[in-house]
């Protein structure tokens, strides 16, 4: 875990860097080891896991958009679907997966992860979806829902260098 944290944070947005940091995580830590009577070890490994699931989805969502910037969006959208299974109801990761798959053609699956996600809400928090969310939905469902793919410029990468460097060292 600490090579997975070290190496993150020296990360630029270089694909070939990132995924096989990525990686490197291959579970929770500490995963099903716990301590009999020990509340404040729990509580610390519950930290740990906590920290190092942040990081992984950090890493991963800036994994989709190097993948988005190089049109690759089946890509970006494994990279978002994988990071979604951490916490499903980030609906800014919603939106961005959603938007993935209606870039890539999908339009009735990107209406099927609204509904999921809908109902999840619904279920785990009695919450309705963010306006934001709603709205990507009209957008999809209307099929008005503009394309936004750009050219990898070295403004685009640089831009995108910066943002990676603030996410992992804050």
């Amino acid at each position: 875990m600490r090579l997975f944290e070290s190496s993150l944070g020296q990360v630029t947005a270089d694909l070939q860097r990132l995924t096989p940091i990525l990686d490197l995580y291959r579970g929770d830590f500490l995963e099903s080891f716990t301590l009999h009577d020990t509340p404040a070890f729990d509580d610390w490994g519950t930290a740990e896991q906590e920290h190092y699931r942040r990081l992984v989805v950090r890493g991963l969502t800036v994994l989709s958009q190097l993948h988005k910037i190089n049109h690759d969006l089946p890509a970006a959208l494994e990279a978002l679907t994988r990071a979604l299974a951490f916490d499903p109801l980030q609906e800014d990761l919603q939106r961005a997966a959603r938007r993935m798959q209606y870039l890539s053609g999908d339009r009735a699956g990107a209406i099927r992860r609204y509904d999921h996600l809908r109902k999840l809400l619904d279920e785990e928090m009695g919450v309705p979806p963010m306006a934001e969310t709603r709205a990507l939905y009209d957008a999809i469902l209307a099929d008005t829902l503009p394309i936004e793919l750009q050219s990898p410029t070295t403004d685009r990468r640089r831009s995108l260098s910066n943002r990676v460097t603030e996410l992992f060292n804050n």
